[in-house]
């Protein structure tokens, strides 16, 4: 058989493979004829395990490689076999072939289940909080799967309904969880680090996390209708809103961002259609109205470029991005490029002079160039 043969015939034998209660293993002798697929499909070894065989046959050594898939994992590895191209590709190992831009609803890698939450880290890869499915997932700068944090649980380092994503200036990483009503604090790798539930009731549904410059936090405590502060060592600073319509009230806030020049706080409160203003203890400054806001239909979110004198405000109600200044003049709005299109827009994140758009029903990653 040809290298194309075996390529062909591979592919075939794992697409049409029934999952049931066994693991899958494959075992391919390494020869010229099969390193270039051996080398493929280790590009998919962090869905399962690898192993090598070895032993002598008629005076000659013989070794093979082996990856073993998990049952668990089997529907998950034949998705990303269906992606592989006709021959096998020259080179070193490759990205994954999952794309947070294709995204797409399902529990495969760069897939989604009405995922809230987003954000960049120093490097530029990209974190996408994948709310349906309990998890974090994590892509390159250019968009390829890296890897998986956490599984949907109630345990440590677990996550039951993730939701806004933050991180610090040494790359720790914090997860509001909305379903275990608790604030994860990670390592960049995302190994557990701390749990934070809160003052006084604790948490009820924090929902977003906004990061100060001397790394304060910032919580949405959205059920109950108010910011959080806490200090870089975990101790509460302060606290501030309750329900209503009032200057410093909310009705299901969404979102907050910190100024890292002004160090001015703002707030989504958009069935209150506005963003609110406030200072780093809470005092209320003033307010935007937005009329656009106010539907029931995603969570809308923050941005600010304080560089350029920008914020960024999602609208999940008219599929686009609202653009103010820092006065709160209305600047205009974004959206995609076609063929790409916004839907339920409902998590923003800044790095690089590009915009980073999570759609909340269209479940994937829309990258926007800003120009100013």
């Amino acid at each position: 058989m040809t290298e194309q043969d075996v390529w062909n015939a591979n592919k075939r034998a794992i697409l049409n493979y029934p999952p049931g209660s066994k693991d899958l293993k494959l075992i391919w002798e390494r020869d010229p004829k099969t390193e270039r697929i051996i080398r493929q499909f280790q590009s998919l070894r962090d869905l399962g395990t690898e192993d090598s065989l070895s032993f002598s046959f008629g005076g000659r050594a013989r070794t093979f490689y082996v990856l073993n898939i998990p049952n668990k994992k089997i529907q998950q590895f034949q998705q990303a076999v269906s992606t592989f191209p006709a021959t096998p590709e020259l080179g070193a190992l490759r990205e994954s072939v999952t794309d947070m831009s294709r995204g797409g609803k399902g529990t495969g890698r760069g897939q989604f289940d009405s995922p809230t939450g987003i954000a960049v880290d120093g490097s530029g890869n990209v974190l996408v909080a994948d709310t349906g499915n309990g998890r974090i997932e994590t892509f390159s700068p250019t968009g390829a799967f890296l890897s998986i944090i956490g599984t949907k649980g109630s345990g440590q380092g677990q996550f039951a309904h993730p939701n806004g994503i933050a991180i610090d200036r040494v790359g720790d990483i914090y997860v509001a969880d909305a379903g275990n009503h608790r604030v994860l604090k990670l390592k960049p790798d995302g190994t557990f680090i701390a749990e934070w539930k809160g003052p006084e009731l604790g948490f009820y549904g924090p929902r977003r996390i906004g990061v100060g410059p001397d790394d304060s936090i910032y919580v949405v405590d959205q059920d109950h209708n108010r910011i959080v502060k806490f200090s870089p060592d975990r101790q509460v600073s302060t606290t501030w809103g309750s329900k209503g319509k009032g200057d410093g009230q909310f009705d299901d806030p969404t979102s907050v961002a910190v100024d890292p020049i002004t160090n001015k706080v703002y707030v989504a409160d958009p069935r209150n259609k506005r963003i609110q203003l406030f200072d780093s203890t809470g005092r209320f400054l003033t307010k935007w109205s937005i009329p656009e806001w106010g539907q029931p239909v995603g969570f809308e979110d923050l941005a600010i470029d304080s560089k350029v004198g920008r914020l960024y405000a999602s609208s999940a109600n008219t599929n686009a991005v609202l653009i103010f200044d820092l006065n709160g003049n209305r600047i205009g709005s974004l959206t995609s490029k076609p063929p790409d299109r916004l839907e339920g827009p409902s998590a923003l994140a800044l790095a690089n002079r590009k915009l980073y758009v999570l759609s909340m029903y269209g479940n994937r990653v829309s990258v926007i160039e800003l120009n100013q």
